[in-house]
């Protein structure tokens, strides 16, 4: 498999993007991408990621989720069936952007546009409120039986609310009341914890796309152990 490959189609169906996310593609802006790794220029070392999703059916309720919960059981939620940024959602990212340690989009239509004048998705929102300031956005996209999330941002003075992943559990709770069967939270990155938070649902229902056999296999913590730990721990045992 190559490293990265890149696809542009003029239009979208659920099925069709069904499958396109079955076989470890994502969204990026008005085009689908898949990649086996990305580069780390700092430490010159290539860097395999790991493609995930989960069955809905497979997901269990866990005590952490119960707890995001009940802390953010008293703001208001809101799904967009037919998202179109709003003066709230770009201030709301501009403020996440501001305070974000990783580069960024510079802003929502960046992320999801650039300069196309198409829109070949089905996107989708969930909006959480307290009282009428916007404090999270999760940004979706669906198909005919998967949805894959795309974009999440936050007030950052609201960090210790967890909202990142209460908009997963939301996006849980929206695909079974819609009938949808599998969510694509997008990759992690072998030495990279910056993603870790995608496993959050449960690593019991959490299965990674296996570029060598193009199958889903269950996912193994062993898979985020960089190369030189591997080593250390080969050394210690010889």
């Amino acid at each position: 498999m190559l490293p990265f490959d890149l696809d542009i189609p003029d239009s979208l169906t659920g099925p069709q993007l069904d499958l396109y996310l079955s076989r470890g593609w994502y969204r990026m802006r008005q085009t689908l991408f898949t990649t086996a790794g990305l580069w780390n220029e700092a430490e010159t070392e290539f860097r395999p990621v790991y493609w995930l999703r989960f069955p809905v059916d497979e997901i269990r309720e866990h005590r952490s989720h119960r707890a995001i919960r009940k802390k953010n059981s008293r703001f208001r939620v809101e799904y967009a069936e037919e998202f179109r940024a709003d003066f709230h959602d770009h201030l709301l990212y501009f403020m996440y952007v501001m305070k974000s340690p990783f580069d960024s989009y510079l802003s929502i239509d960046d992320a999801l546009y650039n300069a196309s004048e198409k829109d070949i998705f089905h996107t989708k929102a969930i909006r959480i409120w307290d009282g009428d300031r916007l404090i999270a956005a999760g940004i979706f996209d669906t198909g005919q039986t998967a949805l894959a999330s795309i974009l999440h941002f936050y007030n950052p003075a609201y960090a210790s609310h967890s909202l990142g992943k209460y908009l997963m559990l939301l996006t849980i709770d929206y695909m079974k009341h819609r009938g949808f069967t599998l969510y694509y939270p997008g990759y992690v990155v072998r030495g990279n914890p910056r993603f870790d938070y995608k496993l959050f649902l449960g690593k019991e229902a959490t299965y990674y796309f296996n570029t060598e056999s193009q199958a889903w296999d269950p996912f193994r913590d062993e898979l985020l152990i960089s190369e030189k730990t591997l080593h250390l721990v080969d050394d210690a045992g010889n």
